[in-house]
């Protein structure tokens, strides 16, 4: 798993965590070919004003197959 931090102006978020994800695609992509492991790169961006990105919300329920309690 690999995590990249960023922080845009709120208008920007969404924008920001689809570069992100773009830019990680390629060695995500390498890394599970190679190491034949599941892989994946998770954009952790927040808003100049505390704004988040919905994947960081989501983030728990991916890894733990279990939605927030």
């Amino acid at each position: 798993m690999s995590i990249d931090v960023a922080v845009a102006a709120d208008r920007n978020v969404i924008k920001t965590e689809a570069e992100r994800i773009l830019k990680y695609k390629d060695i995500t992509t390498e890394i599970q070919r190679t190491r034949n492991v599941q892989a994946k790169a998770i954009p952790v961006i927040t808003g100049a004003t505390g704004t988040i990105s919905e994947s960081v919300q989501t983030v728990p329920e991916q890894q733990t197959g279990k939605g927030r309690q």
